[in-house]
């Protein structure tokens, strides 16, 4: 028994340090970009079974883990909640011009928009930018039409579209952008004596689905960020140590505001209530109904990857970065407050 367990223990182990190292040659190809996104739950898994491993007697394995996982934690350090770089000291900005953004993922068939409402008014912001905009979710514009009358909403299928909502007033003759099939809206708001673009952005998933050809087509559209005072948020459906947000920080001009944050947990529904927003599901997929202790199951988790980021220019100074509470989405809301002089 000894002997297969040690087995199964070193097949599994070997398997995590291939993804592992796949991962870290991302930017070969968009599938082993994806490996990447899972760094930290390889890593962890690899945590458990190094001291297992050593336990049985296969220590050469072991120490392979054991420096796999070094090399993934000195990869991943410069992005640590505590290493985060480049924000503003409160004492000393106080007197400067301030902006706030909340970043949210709403769920396509979250039907709790009060409690989305809520929650964005319990922590205030003044600009909004929102993905998965659905008529399950459309009610969300409606409770934020006084606070932010200024709104943009680019419509498209599937899982919905992105919108813009704001305390500022958009520019009258400015080239708002709604490009409506590539989940990416972007206008420039009248901030006090400023001119600051912001964008709501959100991504398809990694290969093999088509993140890495949905950044080609929007090239041009985030090229036209790489100004002074630029904001670009949203569900990127990629953790910051990846390819595709570094292809998109250096095509923006943009950068990543620092400090690792988890903001994507596991939140599978019905799966008939997914086939009636998805009308081409099979109806062999759509009419299955999730066991109850797996819908419990997943509920119990929090947040577990960090795929919702923020993009600023280097003008701006990121003053704080918070994720909010649960608002019935699979992502959290992430509240980032910016200065300038």
């Amino acid at each position: 028994m000894k002997r297969f367990i040690g087995g199964i223990s070193a097949f599994c182990a070997l398997i995590l340090i291939v993804l592992l190292g796949l991962g870290f040659a991302q930017s070969l190809h968009p599938a082993f970009d994806s490996f990447s996104h899972f760094r930290l739950i390889f890593a962890g898994f690899l945590c458990l079974a190094a001291p297992l491993l050593w336990f049985i007697g296969r220590k050469p394995i072991a120490i392979a883990a054991i420096v796999t996982i070094a090399i993934a934690a000195i990869a991943t350090l410069p992005y640590l909640p505590g290493l985060q770089r480049g924000f503003a000291i409160p004492h000393i900005v106080k007197d400067w011009n301030h902006i706030s953004i909340t970043q949210l993922n709403m769920r396509f068939n979250n039907e709790d928009t009060g409690r989305i409402a809520a929650t964005l008014k319990k922590f205030p912001s003044d600009v909004l930018l929102l993905q998965e905009l659905t008529k399950t979710t459309s009610p969300i514009l409606k409770a934020f039409s006084q606070s932010h009358p200024h709104q943009l909403e680019c419509y498209s299928s599937g899982v919905g579209s992105v919108a813009i909502l704001s305390k500022f007033p958009i520019v009258e003759n400015n080239q708002k952008s709604c490009i409506r099939f590539e989940g990416f809206a972007s206008t420039t708001l009248q901030v006090n004596d400023k001119l600051i673009n912001v964008a709501s952005f959100h991504s398809r998933w990694p290969w093999p689905v088509g993140q890495n050809t949905q950044l080609n087509r929007l090239s041009f559209a985030f090229r036209k960020l790489n100004t002074d005072f630029s904001i670009l948020a949203g569900d990127f459906n990629a953790a910051p140590w990846s390819h595709a947000v570094k292809r998109v920080s250096e095509m923006t001009g943009l950068k990543m505001t620092s400090g690792l944050k988890f903001t994507w947990a596991p939140r599978l529904r019905n799966a008939r209530m997914i086939s009636k927003h998805f009308p081409d599901v099979p109806n062999s997929i759509g009419n299955l109904e999730l066991p109850q202790w797996i819908i419990n199951f997943q509920n119990s988790f929090g947040p577990i990857l960090p795929i919702d980021h923020v993009l600023h220019s280097k003008m701006l100074s990121p003053l704080s970065r918070n994720v909010l509470p649960d608002v019935g989405s699979d992502h959290y809301p992430v509240r980032t407050e910016f200065v300038w002089k």
